[in-house]
C-alpha cells in the first residue's frame, strides 16, 4: 500500500511538472505568439482593403482607356513643343512660356509650365484644353487658370495657364 501511495505520489508531481511546463509554454510562447498573429491579420485586411480600392481604380481608368504615362526628363521638351503647336493650332497667341523648377514627389516630379496666351473667343481656350486632357503622350494636370477680357479689341481673351508634366523619377 505504501508503495501505490508512493507511485501516486509520483505521478502527483510528474502531473504537476507537465502541467507547470505546458502554462509556462502558453504564458511565454503561444500568448505572445497569439497577439503578434492576431496583429498581423489585422494589417493584413487593412492590406486587402488597399488592394480592392487598387484593383477598382485600376478598372475606372482601364474602362476609360486612359493612355497617359510619366515620361522622362528628356521628353518634356518635346512635350513642351507639342502644347506650343497646340496653342497655335487652336488659333492663341502665347505670350511666354515659362518652365520652372520641378517639384519632387515620392515616385515621381511635377514639372510647372507657365503658359501666357491671348485669343478668341472662349471657345479656342476650352478647345486647347480638351487637348490637354485627351494628350496621349504624357500625363499633363492642369494646376491654376485665370481668365479675363483682353484689353482691345474685343472679343479677344487672355489666359494664364499653369500646367504640370508629370515625370518619372527613374
Amino acid at each position: 500500500m505504501a508503495e501505490i501511495k508512493k507511485i501516486l505520489g509520483e505521478k502527483k508531481k510528474i502531473i504537476f511538472i507537465l502541467a507547470g511546463i505546458v502554462s509556462i509554454i502558453i504564458v511565454f510562447l503561444y500568448f505572445p505568439l497569439a497577439g503578434k498573429i492576431a496583429k498581423k491579420n489585422k494589417e493584413l485586411s487593412g492590406l486587402n482593403v488597399q488592394l480592392k480600392s487598387v484593383n477598382e481604380n485600376l478598372r475606372v481608368i482601364q474602362e476609360l482607356k486612359v493612355n497617359k504615362r510619366l515620361i522622362k526628363e528628356g521628353e518634356a521638351s518635346l512635350v513642351i513643343d507639342t502644347i506650343t503647336k497646340q496653342c497655335r493650332s487652336h488659333f492663341l497667341e502665347l505670350k511666354s512660356i515659362t518652365q520652372k523648377e520641378k517639384n519632387i514627389k515620392d515616385g515621381y516630379s511635377l514639372l510647372p509650365v507657365y503658359l501666357e496666351m491671348e485669343g478668341g473667343p472662349f471657345r479656342q481656350i476650352g478647345l486647347f484644353l480638351s487637348f490637354l486632357r485627351e494628350f496621349e503622350g504624357a500625363l499633363i494636370t492642369v494646376e491654376n487658370i485665370e481668365i479675363r477680357r483682353a484689353d482691345l479689341p474685343l472679343p479677344k481673351i487672355s489666359a494664364v495657364v499653369t500646367l504640370a508634366i508629370h515625370i518619372s523619377n527613374e
